[in-house]
């Protein structure tokens, strides 16, 4: 489960929200292109920065598709939050770092500017980091992508919906036959060189009825033609039920992902159930919006694992404070408590620290001077709780990494 509560601190920056993406395979991708920060000093080595006093953590750091990120800076520090600099992840994306309970590990990325901070705790030995700010190792921007396409038989009251690989969906009310759909400033996927393209059509009532699917496409392609939609064809109900009452002002909403793709999505102001091709199903999470007065709860699951929706079922932060003098966070997630809670600060640049969910306050890691550039004084703050139904306790969730099987809380400020 995960809680969020975003606090506009002196920037105008929106907050952003966490990808939670499924992991595959392929070609590591380079963060840094293997050079110290700033010209800074060589790594200080000697079995890390708290040598003889530590345990070793395995660290595997990936992007948001899975693909490791080599390259990738490696700090660690002492229960002080003082921070070296120890090493680079190779070309599998990992590192051994000696490490001590109440430290933190510090992954450091150039372009974007992107820092992931971990506290140590006892038992914590194996850490599986997907990059979650869902930039890390995507490629130049390639320009405006359009995709076309024709539904003649589709609802012309109705509307249809494109994706594209590792880019939210974009939906058309009908001109005519016609679908048309652009996706400016398009960057693909982390680390890969192709995409594709989903697109279907939904009746006024919300029915899926027609759908097409391009095969790979070379990144830089400035138009793709689906043609026509082809029909549905069976369809398989993939809807839930909460299981407590909504707020009557609560906003509900469902979303299909499989393969960095939405093929499917939901709102109770539908009049038919939330159905996609059968077809689909295998290997798809579905995610759950529910958004109240009080912030919004997201669910991942696996589709055959579906059983209910507990909107309830974690406990959300209240306001936090951020003192920039001491760069001290302090928060209270509630009841129940998950396996995780993260922080995020955001000024253009973005730090993500990783921290246990029983903590109500965390002083951020001190930096080394060649790191200046990922200190930061001031941004937009975001509170998250996670937790997942799998795995138990804050190790358990850090050597895995961001799993399908999770629930999410959010809870946003009030006007």
């Amino acid at each position: 489960m995960k809680a969020l509560y975003c606090l506009a601190l002196p920037t105008f920056l929106a907050c952003r929200g966490e990808p939670f993406q499924s992991a595959t395979g392929g070609s590591s991708q380079t963060a840094n292109g293997g050079s110290t920060p700033n010209g800074g000093a060589e790594p200080s080595g000697g079995g890390g920065a708290n040598a003889g006093g530590g345990n070793i953590l395995n660290l595997e750091f990936v992007g948001s598709t899975g693909v490791p990120v080599a390259g990738a800076y490696v700090l660690a520090s002492g229960a002080d939050g003082e921070s070296r600099y120890i090493t680079d992840t190779d070309g599998q994306g990992k590192a051994s770092v000696e490490v001590v309970a109440g430290g933190w590990l510090t992954v450091a990325v150039e372009d974007p500017r992107v820092a992931i901070s971990v506290m140590v705790t006892e038992g914590v030995t194996e850490l599986r980091l997907v990059d979650p700010s869902d930039q890390v190792g995507r490629n130049a921007t390639t320009g405006q992508l359009t995709v076309l396409g024709n539904c003649a038989d589709c609802d012309p009251t109705g509307e249809s919906v494109v994706s594209v690989s590792c880019r939210g969906s974009i939906g058309y009310p009908y001109d005519g036959v016609s679908v048309q759909a652009q996706f400016s400033s398009y960057r693909g996927c982390p680390g890969e060189s192709n995409f594709s393209v989903v697109a279907f059509s939904l009746t006024y009532g919300g029915k899926f009825e027609y759908y097409e699917e391009s095969g790979l496409n070379v990144l830089g392609t400035a138009s793709v033609d689906l043609g026509y939609f082809s029909p549905a064809g069976d369809l398989a109900d993939v809807g839930l039920l909460p299981t407590q009452p909504l707020d009557p002002d609560a906003f509900f909403y469902a979303l299909l992902k499989r393969d960095n793709h939405i093929r499917g999505q939901w709102s109770p102001n539908y009049t038919e159930p939330f159905q996609v091709p059968a077809a689909w199903l295998p290997g798809s999470t579905v995610e759950y919006s529910y958004s109240d007065t009080l912030g919004s709860v997201i669910s991942f699951e696996p589709v055959e694992a579906l059983t209910s929706f507990n909107p309830g079922a974690v406990g959300r932060p209240g306001q936090p404070s951020f003192d920039s003098s001491t760069k001290t966070i302090s928060f209270d997630v509630g009841q129940p408590k998950g396996d995780m809670v993260q922080l995020v600060i955001d000024d253009g640049r973005l730090h993500y620290m990783l921290v246990p969910p029983t903590l109500s306050e965390v002083t951020l890691p001190t930096l080394p001077p060649e790191f200046f550039a990922w200190s930061i004084d001031s941004g937009d703050l975001t509170v998250e709780h996670v937790d997942a139904f799998d795995v138990e306790g804050y190790p358990a969730r850090l050597a895995v990494g961001p799993v399908a099987a999770e629930v999410r809380a959010r809870h946003y400020p009030g006007p």
